[in-house]
């Protein structure tokens, strides 16, 4: 089975993430680690950003981090593990909420494709892209 990384590459929705990934080095560490739980933005989920929010965390990859590592949480979380849970902590150390209410919601991102497995974890895809509330615009 592919790791996270290469089944993120095998999709054509997620070439944002997988740059920014690359840009502060998180892709060796979502290679050959794990497991992991990813909270996929989709390429439609960077396209709900305010114009320009994208370029200026290229400028600020502390801050780029911190976002994309809110977006990661150590162990492997399926949907069903994630309906039983209030919240999670991610490996940026902040947590993240869990609604269930309507579906599977992460901080207010509906997951709208679920438990895509990897041999070192597991990606569920999100309709927006979560902040850490120390980061947000």
């Amino acid at each position: 089975m592919p790791d996270i990384i290469s089944q993120l590459h095998q999709r054509s929705d997620f070439s944002r993430f997988l740059k920014l990934l690359r840009q502060v080095d998180l892709v060796t560490i979502l290679q050959n680690y794990g497991p992991w739980t990813i909270f996929a933005p989709s390429d439609a989920a960077f396209d709900r950003l305010p114009p320009g929010s994208v370029d200026g965390w290229r400028h600020d990859v502390a801050r780029l981090n911190d976002i994309l590592m809110y977006h990661i949480v150590e162990g492997e979380l399926l949907w069903e593990d994630l309906t039983e849970m209030s919240e999670v902590i991610t490996i940026e150390g902040d947590t993240v909420a869990i609604d269930t209410h309507d579906g599977l919601a992460i901080s207010g991102a509906k997951v709208t494709e679920a438990d895509i497995e990897a041999d070192n974890g597991v990606i569920h895809v999100i309709d927006h892209v979560i902040m850490p509330a120390h980061v947000a615009d």
